[in-house]
């Protein structure tokens, strides 16, 4: 191994070289200092000279500046349609009470505290949005000409449970002599005849805009909902929506007043579609085993 110190003064720079030998040559050489050369610059003055004179703004050409002044002040002729929902149901429908079919039965608690409650089926109680979702889940299921008694409906319920169309929480709710009352009606032994029906019939269709507010006419909004039954008779379509509501004898009609514009709603979707008058709409209350007119 050998070191080698140059130095030249001339530059004030000192390179070190190490030179690694190894038979005939170096194979390393290392660069003592860096050999950067560092010194201070002053900024120069500022100039003095005159300013450069401002340019003179050319007038528009004529008509310019209105066209603009418009453009700015535009306002979208239907601006109602922008700030209304492409989509809506017929709870939506203008002059509708808002309602929520899960909410039957059911009043806004008024706690002071957090509670939990404990599940319906753990405490053997069934809240009104339980028993709502439990009565209409069977609805739409059941095979109708299955359900001529009290203990025929019992059994198809087990049917309904066994192969998990419901699940065994509702079928523990439902009120199988409600349902059997129904079914002993004039529209249930249609029904259980095997009268052309439809249940849970999903539907999409278009409105007039100007069912949802005003400024919305001549628009068009998407109308969807769901028909708990029909009956399609050749003289017209029967509408039926069933309810599970608390409902007294003095209160019931009321109760179907303010469902009146929904099934109004499902009637005039199915009249559209399947192009059959609406021959009468209908409520039918479980509570009471009692029909409504609307």
């Amino acid at each position: 191994v050998g070191i080698h110190l140059l130095e030249r003064p001339e530059e004030q720079v000192g390179i070190a070289f190490l030179c690694v030998l190894f038979g005939d040559g170096a194979v390393e050489t290392v660069l003592g200092r860096h050999p950067w050369v560092i010194r201070v610059e002053q900024a120069p003055e500022p100039s003095s000279g005159e300013e450069t004179p401002t340019e003179i703004r050319q007038a528009m050409p004529e008509g310019v500046e209105q066209t603009l002044k418009a453009a700015l002040s535009f306002q979208y002729a239907h601006l109602p349609a922008t700030r209304a929902p492409s989509k809506q149901t017929a709870t939506g429908r203008k002059g509708r009470v808002k309602d929520a079919e899960a909410a039957e039965d059911t009043q806004e608690p008024k706690l002071t505290i957090r509670e939990f409650r404990r599940p319906s089926f753990l405490s053997g109680q069934a809240s009104g949005k339980a028993y709502g979702s439990a009565i209409h889940a069977a609805m739409q299921y059941l095979r109708y000409e299955n359900c001529g008694s009290e203990e025929a409906v019992r059994e198809e319920i087990r049917y309904l449970t066994a192969r998990r169309f419901i699940t065994e929480e509702q079928g523990a709710v439902v009120n199988c002599k409600q349902i059997a009352a129904f079914f002993q009606t004039d529209i249930g032994q249609k029904l259980r005849s095997g009268a052309p029906s439809l249940r849970e019939f999903k539907f999409s269709i278009l409105d007039d805009g100007s069912h949802y507010g005003s400024g919305l006419e001549g628009e068009k909004v998407l109308l969807q909902g769901v028909v708990d039954c029909a009956l399609l008779e050749a003289d017209g379509i029967t509408v039926l929506d069933f309810k599970t509501d608390h409902v007294t004898e003095e209160t019931y009609l009321t109760a179907a007043d303010r469902y009146r514009l929904q099934v109004q709603t499902y009637g005039e979707a199915l009249s559209r579609i399947y192009k059959m008058p609406i021959k009468r709409m209908l409520l039918y209350f479980f509570q009471l085993d009692r029909f409504a007119e609307v």
